[in-house]
């Protein structure tokens, strides 16, 4: 299917495109369960090229189903998964802020530099994320033996609420993904964010996470991160060759204990580094509180408000942009309600017999009788509705006419239209006051065309009317979600 904004997977509606990954664009979208109930999410989708790639699509759903069983504050939430149209999406939470990435970009831009605190709290909340991954089990205990292997600053959301997440398990390893199983010795990640073993094709672990992290923490204070050269295949090369990686710069600016961690993190040999990520959260604590650098989420906030202030305006403008275009999508979908006159009730009668050609009718209305010397507006609003009626009415029974009228040849014109019009033609407009409660409800017997019969004597009779009873003005539906469709695909 052709994907872009306006475009509606099942309760779900795109509102603008946020980003593109590997496979998969990220959306603005907004679900919609009631009317008065709205709230906006991160809708990631497989590129509408690789909906039919049936490696993409497993890939895809496996992330769904790892990343539903990890419940932790530092990882980002999926709420739903489902396919519309053969297009698999993920709903995921919503985080006011940006990357870890984007943060250090607005940074540097400004001539300034993280805060130790900041860069140590950032770290130490995505350790912890990661650590809820590394620890996950199925249903019997079993370890699942979960790997990110593409720890970057890219993939760590940092919000406006001083928290870090970590995102994008799309490529994680795992003992119960049908993906990880068949694409053994493909390389996976970024070259400047992985150790020797994963640009080698080999086999990882929990510590290949951990070697991430040194690097993210490396890029935090270096501006860099170990491993870049011109292109990446020489970057590659580097990784591949465990190229030495040059040591952060010296106290004051980096701390002699955070050059300790971030070497051990990055040692070449997998036995020296950290070798879980909890094992590498606690190191981060204790090393805050040796250097005195501990600093609150609400001071983490303030600061990344302050550094994105640019970014998180531009953002919100092009969310309140975003839900204006729909509210007017909203409106062109929308029928408008025919005015209806809350005092008026009406009732037409038709009964005859279509076979013999004649029908008696009667119209009536309980409108109180016009004033002497011409009708009320509300006695004119009342006829106009009962000619609308009637010529309703006149198309209904034609149509039930040439389909029952006996003798009629396949193909030939039925006599009962021109019969009813003859009747309808024939029919009063009686007025009457309103009806009494104790009263029953008038019911007409067949007459002869041109009888009149009084709306105020209600008649009864043994045998059933064989004519139906149309009451009121006809309810307007409402017209389904139209689809958009277009070529640009939302890039």
């Amino acid at each position: 299917m052709t994907v872009e904004r306006g475009t509606t997977l099942d309760r779900y509606e795109l509102l603008c495109h946020l980003a593109r990954g590997g496979m998969a664009n990220v959306w603005l979208g907004r679900l919609h369960a009631k009317p008065e109930f709205e709230r906006l999410f991160a809708i990631k989708t497989v590129l509408p090229t690789e909906a039919d790639n049936a490696v993409f699509r497993a890939m895809f759903l496996d992330e769904a189903r790892l990343v539903s069983r990890i419940d932790h504050p530092n990882v980002v939430r999926v709420t739903d998964v489902g396919e519309h149209d053969g297009l698999p999406y993920l709903v995921m939470e919503l985080i006011e802020g940006d990357s870890l990435d984007k943060l250090m970009l607005d940074v540097r831009r400004s001539g300034g530099a993280i805060p130790l605190g900041v860069a140590l709290r950032i770290a130490t909340d995505a350790c912890n994320g990661l650590a809820a991954a590394h620890d996950l089990a199925d249903r019997s205990g079993a370890p699942l033996h979960v790997v990110h292997r593409d720890v970057s600053p890219q993939n760590i959301l940092v919000g406006t609420n001083g928290v870090a997440k970590v995102i994008d398990f799309g490529i994680a390893k795992g003992r119960d993904r049908t993906t990880a199983r068949t694409s053994n010795g493909v390389l996976k990640g970024k070259a400047n964010y992985m150790p020797r073993e994963q640009a080698c094709g080999e086999d990882v672990d929990a510590r290949t996470d951990t070697w991430a992290m040194g690097a993210v923490l490396y890029y935090m204070f270096a501006g860099h991160p170990p491993y870049k050269s011109d292109s990446e295949l020489a970057t590659l090369r580097m990784a591949i060759t465990a190229a030495p990686i040059r040591p952060l710069p010296p106290a004051p600016q980096v701390p002699e204990p955070v050059r300790a961690l971030v070497h051990k993190a990055l040692s070449h040999d997998p036995a020296a580094r950290f070798q879980t990520a909890g094992e590498m959260a606690a190191a981060l604590e204790r090393v805050t509180a040796e250097l005195g650098a501990r600093m609150s989420a609400n001071e983490v906030a303030a600061f990344v408000r302050k550094a994105m202030a640019g970014r998180l305006a531009m953002r919100r403008e092009v969310v309140a942009q975003a839900l204006a275009d729909s509210a007017k999508r909203e409106s062109k979908r929308t029928p408008v309600a025919m005015p209806v006159a809350l005092d008026v009730d009406v009732l037409v009668e038709i009964d005859g017999d279509a076979s013999s050609g004649t029908v008696g009718g009667a119209v009536r209305s309980n409108l109180p009788a016009p004033p002497q010397g011409g009708r009320s507006p509300r006695s004119r609003l009342a006829m106009g509705a009962l000619a609308a009626l009637c010529g309703g009415v006149i198309a209904i029974a034609a149509v039930v006419g040439r389909g029952h009228a006996p003798g009629a040849a396949a193909g030939g014109a039925s006599p009962v239209p021109a019969a009813l019009t003859a009747a309808v033609g024939t029919a009063t407009l009686t007025a009457r006051p309103a009806p009494d409660p104790a009263a029953s409800a008038a019911v007409t017997s067949p007459s002869p065309p041109g009888t009149t019969i009084p709306a105020q004597a209600p008649t009864t009779s043994a045998t059933p009317p064989k004519a139906r009873a149309l009451s009121g003005p006809p309810t307007p539906r409402s017209a389904p979600p139209r689809k958009s469709r277009d070529d640009e695909a939302g890039f």
